[in-house]
């Protein structure tokens, strides 16, 4: 079976060819790195997760802007457990308290660039975030059911994020503060990891996904420094279903 093969250069936002492997290779301004934290359980969810769903439409995505909604388990205590959701995505958030990129824990809540970002409450652009000067040259190959990414920037623990995303999935709550309503969810996060890289490597095999979640998937992958939540270098583009095979 072949696969798509994304190569994204320094110029424009690439090119789509055929071939064995999927390739995401990053660019001289990074884009920015759009994490929300949410769940099913939270009434004042929904919205902030319509506004991130809106980035669907946007020219910008994946070139200029990589979102990536992870759902926390913390809600699930009100009746309603959010399928999507893990502790591990609960114990990130306190994590990065605990680093100083947010001030506390709760949803909804966003970072953009491992920081915490308040302007959606105020009504603010994204645009007004500031874009970064990649720190360092990261590429990510996925062939036959194993990531390789490799990393040429300099800095000691570094560390990849790779998140394989969900789109286009719908979800009918019956209990909880949402009871009775029907969400739509996008750019979430169904598996993350966290690796290190070894002389500038590191290698993942892909987790088990199950393939009839979402009618489309995607790929966010990050790099930065152990206790430091900025990410040096930031891709994502979406996944072919083939790239999710296991061998």
């Amino acid at each position: 079976m072949r696969c798509f093969v994304w190569v994204f250069g320094m110029g424009m936002a690439g090119s789509l060819l055929l071939g064995d492997v999927f390739r995401l290779e990053s660019r001289s301004e990074s884009p920015k790195l759009i994490e929300l934290y949410t769940s099913e359980g939270c009434s004042s969810c929904p919205p902030a997760e319509k506004w991130l769903s809106g980035f669907l439409k946007d020219p910008g995505l994946w070139t200029h802007r990589v979102p990536v909604a992870f759902h926390v388990d913390y809600w699930d205590r009100l009746g309603w457990k959010d399928k999507y959701a893990s502790r591990e995505n609960t114990l990130r958030q306190y994590r990065l308290r605990d680093e100083g990129a947010v001030k506390s824990v709760y949803t909804l809540g966003f970072l953009v660039n491992g920081q915490e970002w308040r302007g959606w409450f105020q009504g603010s652009s994204i645009d007004e975030v500031r874009s970064k000067v990649a720190d360092g040259e990261l590429i990510v190959e996925i062939s036959d059911g194993e990531l390789v990414a490799m990393y040429t920037g300099i800095g000691d623990s570094v560390l990849l994020n790779v998140a394989i995303l969900g789109l286009e999935m719908r979800s009918k709550v019956l209990k909880g503060e949402n009871r009775g309503r029907l969400l739509n969810h996008n750019f979430v996060a169904l598996e993350h990891r966290e690796l290190p890289f070894l002389e500038g490597r590191a290698e993942l095999v892909i987790p088990p996904v199950d393939t009839e979640i979402a009618s489309r998937f995607g790929l966010a992958a990050w790099v930065v420094s152990q206790g430091q939540p900025r990410p040096k270098v930031v891709v994502g583009n979406w996944l072919p279903i083939e790239a999710l095979a296991r061998k």
